[in-house]
């Protein structure tokens, strides 16, 4: 906050401007005098000189003693230079947000705020002020159907991180996920655990990895998710993803019937990919609910066994393999908002031997997506706080917090204007890191999305982003009161949008 001195003495005073008149201790009137429109230079407490410009004629109407003047002298008298939002005026200082704050390591204190529904928040609220240095390995990206990401067609952006969870690889009839990588039985039928007794199609899996870790270096997530109507226990239970080529999707919403089959999938894929996928993410927010919409019908502590299974069978092949917790999603407060319940359930649930699941995971997953782009900083000030006081309820707080899916999608991304689209991008980069303890990854979810996909242009800013970002050092995340998000770097370069 920074200040421009009012002096009362008999009058009232801006400097450079003389308001005549007794006033002192006076209860009503008209304050009259020599107030000359027009731009005047004053000094600010920080320092700073600025232009003032000072409009309303000669007269302003008042009422009540000087300590008390508000209404025609803040407002209609005093403008605030460009980029300063108007302050409070007291009997002893006019007080302004100044773009000097924007970047300080603290909050303003005053109290005009109502970004967050709410009156008595500041015009600068700080969300994180330390030390944080951004990797590159943070910056992830989901594709549909490009086989790669620096294809001339998706724009060359850079990630780091990506994740198969929804890739096609350009076939309307595949996916990355266990029905349509095994959509038919074994001739034995179900409860086959060795794995060479099962047919994969792990093709175009194969080009995926081939090309993000093999010729790229990049970290690879591969999700576990989605069982085969042939394996499912209930497969005429309808999900998220029903049908496909002979209907092999239905059911995917369910635990498999037998375990074995599980176990010999999950043997398949840390056999395949040893040494070049490290990261396993066991199912696909599983708290979203209802016929249709729903990505897993089972209970937690089924899915505290299937995340059991998975690491004891992918880490006995693949000793460095890191297993990333069924990541949740729906994470803001509001009865609606489930995510934060279901999370602690899940970890605390029964593995079905002698641990909870949180006994059987190296990564916390998460979808931080928030309820609409008019509520993005809801994901610093909100979301992620909820995230870490389930995580610290469930006693995973020392583990590492993943954003494995994240975007707009309210409205649709692809029909925000391009101005707002930049805004989005720099603030979902930006506000899951503001945080004490910050999210370690964050996944866009998804390049060539029809709802939420870039442009070209998009592209370009996301990666002019991540370059400014990738090995700085950020020592303060503030959001304004109109969204913006400000970031301030210890080179003493400052940046919003």
């Amino acid at each position: 906050m920074t200040t421009m001195t009012v002096i009362t003495s008999g009058g009232y005073y801006v400097p450079g401007i003389t308001f005549t008149g007794s006033v002192a201790g006076a209860t009503s009137g008209t304050l009259t005098g020599a107030v000359t429109n027009g731009t005047y230079t004053a000094t600010f407490s920080d320092g700073e000189v600025r232009q003032v410009t000072i409009t309303g004629g000669t007269a302003c109407a008042w009422s009540g003693a000087l300590s008390t003047l508000s209404g025609s002298i803040t407002t209609a008298q005093i403008t605030p230079p460009n980029g300063i939002v108007a302050g409070s005026c007291s009997d002893s200082a006019y007080t302004w947000v100044a773009p000097a704050d924007f970047y300080k390591s603290s909050s303003s204190t005053d109290s005009r705020n109502t970004l967050w529904g709410t009156t008595g928040q500041p015009s600068v609220k700080n969300l994180f002020a330390g030390s944080l240095v951004v990797l590159a390995a943070y910056f992830g990206m989901s594709s549909h159907n490009q086989p790669t990401l620096n294809q001339a067609t998706d724009w060359g952006v850079t990630a780091q991180t990506v994740r198969t969870h929804d890739y096609t690889g350009g076939d309307s009839t595949w996916r990355a996920r266990w029905s349509r990588i095994e959509p038919t039985a074994p001739s034995g039928g179900q409860g086959i655990a060795d794995y060479t007794q099962h047919t994969y199609n792990f093709a175009l899996l194969d080009e995926f990895v081939t090309f993000h870790h093999d010729l790229r270096g990049r970290d690879v997530i591969h999700t576990l998710f989605a069982t085969p109507n042939w394996a499912s226990a209930r497969p005429t239970d309808v999900g998220a993803y029903s049908g496909g080529p002979n209907n092999c999707d239905n059911g995917s919403c369910a635990e498999p019937a037998s375990m074995n089959d599980w176990i010999a999938y999950c043997t398949a894929c840390a056999t395949r990919y040893k040494g070049r996928v490290k990261y396993y993410e066991i199912w696909n927010e599983p708290n979203i609910t209802g016929s249709g919409h729903q990505f897993f019908s089972g209970t937690q502590t089924v899915l505290a066994q299937m995340v059991r299974i998975a690491n004891q069978t992918i880490t006995a092949i693949d000793p460095s393999a890191l297993i990333i917790s069924p990541p949740v999603t729906n994470l803001s407060t509001g009865a609606s908002q489930s995510g934060n319940t279901y999370f602690t359930g899940m970890m605390a649930a029964s593995d079905g031997a002698s641990g909870t699941m949180a006994n059987w995971v190296n990564i916390i997953g998460a979808h931080l997506y928030p309820v609409d782009y008019t509520h993005l900083a809801t994901v610093a000030t909100d979301i992620m706080v909820n995230i870490r006081a389930s995580m610290a309820t469930a006693g995973v707080s020392g583990l590492p917090l993943w954003n494995t899916e994240y975007g707009i999608l309210s409205p649709n991304f692809s029909t925000l204007a391009q101005a707002a689209r930049i805004n989005a991008i720099w603030r979902m980069l930006v506000l899951p890191l503001a945080n004490a303890t910050p999210c370690a990854r964050t996944v866009f979810y998804a390049l060539d999305d029809g709802v939420s996909g870039f442009t070209g242009q998009d592209a370009t800013w996301w990666n002019f982003f991540v370059n400014l970002l990738t090995g700085a050092t950020i020592t303060a995340i503030n959001v304004l009161w109109d969204g913006r998000v400000a970031v301030s770097l210890a080179s003493g370069s400052n940046y919003i949008w």
